[in-house]
């Protein structure tokens, strides 16, 4: 089942799967102001969801029961829910790449009750939250984040921990994120609890407004090391933290922070973890891995646009885009 094209806005549900659906495709559709959800996928469904813009929802991607689900590539926006506005998933096996994810409230992604994550150069930026972290809240879940970015979310209440990442119960692995100017009572960056954690190559600059920019407390293993902690204005830079090697204090020298690149001299670049046994750290070229989100073998080393494209209000299907240098040579 595909639904492309459609512009589907003003009810109960955008979407609604309710059952076993073996294969449904959801791509280049406008989807807004719907009251419960945006995307809702019930009871063992198979979905790509891909190429859309949802907003003004109560949810924007919500699901729940044994779900196989694939977020690639969405403008998500200005979505509202209580306990996760942007994408909410329990007892799910989820992809979710590429997309961006701006403005919803109460958690950007949101995974419940034995998830199963992959995700990868996402843009969490200015998503705000009372009652838990306003960028991933993961839960008795695994889930592997790469090259993402966090940015500028916050939590509006002094007592709920982990602005950019709280996890508690599950098992986290980040490499190759940059955690930027995110702000809670505890852990600004990230708290993880009862967690199995591994934080490597990643950069933490400007977090603040906590007691510190990383916790970890209760129980679980640990490895944090190869990331770059600069000028966060939390008291400490971590709490439960057991420092492992390559970790570094230094300005990464970012080009600008739009794209986020490295500029010459950073002390970030080739500095991330280079163990001979995991070649999947180096980055395209097979040098070492750069810290930040540029690093690895998942960088965000091509433009990418989310959304639906359009031209004018008619939606194009297969459109190609072509990148080109500023002296006219495609990428």
């Amino acid at each position: 089942t595909k639904i492309k094209g459609f512009v589907i806005r003003n009810g109960v549900y955008g979407i609604h799967c309710a059952g076993d659906v073996s294969s449904l495709s959801v791509e280049n559709n406008y989807i807004l102001f719907n009251n419960i959800g945006g995307v809702v996928l019930e009871s063992g469904a198979s979905a790509v969801v891909k190429n859309n813009s949802i907003y003004y929802c109560w949810r924007g991607i919500y699901g729940s029961g044994n779900n196989t689900v694939d977020i690639i590539n969405n403008s998500i926006t200005w979505n509202r829910g209580s306990y996760g506005g942007c994408i909410v998933l329990s007892n799910a096996t989820t992809l979710i790449q590429g997309n961006y994810l701006f403005e919803n409230w109460d958690g950007a992604i949101n995974l419940y009750s034995s998830c199963n994550a992959t995700i990868i150069g996402n843009t969490i930026y200015r998503n705000a939250s009372w009652n838990q972290a306003a960028g991933l809240n993961i839960s008795n879940s695994t889930a592997i984040l790469r090259n993402n970015l966090i940015q500028d979310v916050w939590v509006n209440n002094s007592q709920v921990v982990g602005a950019g990442l709280h996890a508690t119960g599950s098992s986290i692995s980040a490499f190759n994120n940059i955690f930027k100017s995110n702000s809670s009572g505890r852990g600004a960056a990230i708290n993880v609890s009862d967690t199995n954690f591994v934080c490597k190559n990643n950069i933490f600059t400007g977090n603040g407004g906590a007691q510190e920019t990383v916790l970890f407390a209760g129980t679980g293993t640990q490895d944090f090391s190869y990331n770059d902690m600069w000028a966060n204005t939390t008291l400490t830079d971590t709490t439960g933290i057991i420092p492992g090697p390559g970790n570094i204090i230094a300005d990464p020298l970012f080009i600008n922070t739009t794209d986020f690149y490295l500029g010459a001299g950073s002390l970030c670049i080739n500095a991330g973890d280079s163990d001979p046994e995991h070649p999947e750290y180096d980055d395209h070229d097979g040098t070492r891995n750069d810290m930040g989100i540029h690093g690895g073998q998942y960088a965000a080393y091509k433009t990418h646009i989310s959304g639906a494209v359009l031209e004018g209000d008619i939606p194009l299907e297969d459109a190609a885009v072509i990148l080109k240098t500023t002296d006219g040579a495609q990428i």
